[in-house]
């Protein structure tokens, strides 16, 4: 089956996903965390924040720990899942099965593919989502949600045959490849230039503040202050990138690119905007 044809959501999902570009709201109206926790069930919602992409993850756990009370969260526990060991040692797992909502914290990508990838916590996590739980990812968290994700590569202000490394993401998401801090660090470039190699993809870019909330239909719904940039490859009629040499810039033409900011939907499913009625 050509990928681009698959359905992103996984099948039987019943869960929703909150993919957020970095830094969400902590101090002000908290519109994101505050929808997040909604979903999970309000105030009787079980919040479990996972930090293994942190380098700091006692202060990533700490900052999550002050933050949810004030948005009326009662159950809140912080795993600071370091290793393979602790990411298939039963009381993780426990903990996990618990929650009505999965919180991936930021820091690095890599760190969530080497520590998680094929654990039983990653099961668990996606159980969960299909049992009903709502999985968020912020940053780091919201590009390991995706089945591709960029472990390294840095901005450029063009879009150029780059050494980018792409590796396993956690798969909650088929054929979605998601970037974060987006417009804040010029990442667009990068982007289209791992589309130029899996031009199959759907490439989403979140700006800080701003999160994709994807319900099991496979609408999303952008909420927060910035704006989400989604690159469609399937279209591509050419490129010359394997005839360019390393760092040099690239042709690429028939991408189709949206950008929607809050209020505004996208299906995932058939790659097409919900344009509003009024």
């Amino acid at each position: 089956m050509n990928p681009s044809s698959e359905p992103t959501i996984l099948n039987g999902a019943t869960g929703t996903l909150f993919i957020i570009g970095g830094h969400e709201d902590k101090a002000g109206p908290m519109t994101i965390l505050r929808r997040f926790v909604a979903a999970a069930g309000g105030a009787a919602a079980r919040i479990v924040v996972i930090t293994t992409a942190s380098a700091i993850p006692d202060a990533m756990a700490a900052m999550y720990a002050a933050v949810f009370p004030q948005i009326g969260v009662a159950s809140f526990t912080a795993l600071e899942v370091a290793s393979r060991t602790q990411a298939n040692d039963p009381a993780t797992i426990a903990t996990c099965n618990q929650a009505t909502g999965i919180l991936l914290s930021g820091g690095e990508q890599i760190r969530l593919t080497v520590e998680l990838g094929g654990t039983q916590l990653e099961d668990a996590i996606k159980q969960r989502y299909l049992a009903g739980a709502v999985v968020a990812g912020t940053s780091a968290g919201a590009s390991a949600l995706g089945e591709t994700t960029i472990l390294d590569g840095a901005a450029s202000f063009e879009v150029l045959r780059e050494d980018i490394s792409l590796g396993a993401g956690l798969d909650l998401v088929n054929n979605l490849l998601i970037d974060q801090h987006f417009d804040q660090r010029l990442r667009i470039y990068r982007l289209l230039s791992v589309l130029a190699l899996n031009p199959g993809l759907l490439a989403v870019g979140i700006d800080e503040d701003t999160a994709m909330v994807v319900s099991p239909d496979g609408c999303a719904e952008i909420i927060g202050s910035g704006a989400v940039t989604i690159v469609d490859g399937r279209f591509v009629t050419y490129t010359n990138l394997p005839s360019v040499d390393p760092g040099q810039p690239i042709s690429i033409t028939g991408l189709t690119l949206h950008i929607l900011t809050d209020g505004h939907n996208f299906d995932l499913n058939t790659r097409t905007p919900i344009i509003p009625t009024t």
